[in-house]
């Protein structure tokens, strides 16, 4: 199901033949099939579409995070650098959705309105995505700056000065590393959370990392929201009754919380290495170069 907020937000904005058919266009997504969606013009077809891609894209994330979930609660990996390469593994299920058009109008047309309304999360919040413009003939210079060819050149441009290169890469890695820490951080708390109860729990319950100690003691806190009490001690196993609902570790505050930072970091950690590769690359090329020019000018004295 798609989030509850941005199902608010289409439901404002959208008549019902629109809700259709983003709905459509939304459900089972990868299974295969397709939504074919006709109209004259003026019946909201390009509003209708961008809706479609940004639900497909909160459907794409909430695989992201799910794959991120599955590999911290269930890995198998024997060491944290195993763990953190399935981490990074887990970006290939990050949203990448192809939109294509017979005419440059008509794909920039697509690309200013996503631009110029951006899309909106699952708590109704607004957040521009990701965009690169592919291919030549664009017809609206606002399009320049996401074009391909423009962000192509503009890292290539930056490989000019070796210098400037080396303090980008050197910054690089130590972002990297800062990055880990706190993956490193997030990863030993939720595992604490997951392990720290060895039977279910009433809903009244909350788990929660003792913040002020953890680091030394490793405590975790279970806080009653019925009674509004605190305690270190694993509460009772839920009576079997069935007057007591068993908590959903999945839907605790302070594991979701948890959770996204997690997503927040290794995402950034992807990102992080994917531009680090891109001026390394670029370095070795420059020091090509510079080679190539030394053993040119080597060959010129020795004649």
């Amino acid at each position: 199901a798609l989030p509850v907020g941005f199902r608010i937000f289409i439901k404002s904005k959208m008549n019902p033949s629109q809700l259709h058919a983003i709905t459509a266009s939304a459900s089972e997504y990868g299974d295969g099939g397709f939504t074919l969606i006709k109209g004259p013009p003026g019946t909201g077809k390009s509003s209708t579409l961008v809706s479609i891609l940004n639900a497909l894209h909160l459907r794409q994330y909430q695989e992201y995070y799910s794959a991120i979930e599955k590999i911290v609660t269930g890995s198998d990996a024997s060491t944290y650098l195993e763990e953190l390469a399935a981490l990074n593994r887990a970006a290939e299920v990050k949203p990448r959705i192809l939109v294509c058009a017979p005419s440059n109008a008509g794909i920039d047309n697509v690309v200013m309105k996503i631009m110029a309304d951006r899309f909106v999360d699952g708590h109704g919040a607004k957040y521009s995505p990701s965009i690169v413009r592919v291919g030549a003939g664009i017809t609206n210079p606002k399009i320049k700056s996401i074009a391909l060819k423009e962000q192509v050149d503009s890292i290539i441009a930056q490989g000019a000065d070796v210098g400037k290169l080396e303090n980008i890469i050197a910054t690089g890695r130590q972002t990297l590393k800062r990055y880990q820490t706190e993956i490193h951080k997030l990863r030993v708390r939720i595992q604490a959370i997951i392990e720290c109860c060895p039977y279910e729990i009433s809903s009244d319950w909350e788990i929660r990392i003792d913040e002020a100690n953890f680091e030394s003691s490793g405590r975790i806190v279970f806080v009653n929201h019925k009674s509004k009490t605190t305690t270190y001690d694993i509460p009772p196993k839920v009576r079997p009754n069935g007057l007591e609902t068993p908590c959903i570790l999945q839907k605790m505050p302070h594991y979701v919380s948890l959770l996204k930072s997690l997503t927040k970091y290794v995402e950034r950690h992807n990102n992080e290495s994917s531009n680090l590769e891109k001026y390394i690359i670029l370095q070795n090329a420059a020091n090509a170069k510079m080679d190539a020019k030394g053993s040119s000018s080597y060959s010129d004295e020795s004649v």
